[in-house]
């Protein structure tokens, strides 16, 4: 199933990629949205749900809880 497996690593690659330019917040978005977009049961709507409760989740996990060493949100490729 290439749909799966390409929305899959996307996915990957658009953590890193926000991750570095925009903080943790945007790259777990990225991330699951772009990954449940391989369902083929799923709907953006769904991927678009999940995304903010991962994204809520993960962000209150790794960034307060954790304190992982990460900027939660910053601005496109600032200092």
């Amino acid at each position: 199933d290439w749909r799966g497996w390409s929305c899959i690593i996307a996915g990957v690659v658009l953590f890193i990629v926000c991750a570095w330019a925009t903080g943790l917040a945007s790259a777990i978005f990225a991330c699951v949205f772009v990954s449940a977009l391989g369902d083929r049961s799923g709907s953006w709507k769904g991927s678009l749900i999940l995304a903010l409760v991962m994204t809520t989740f993960g962000t209150v996990l790794f960034g307060y809880f954790l304190r992982i060493n990460m900027p939660l949100w910053q601005w496109p490729l600032s200092p």
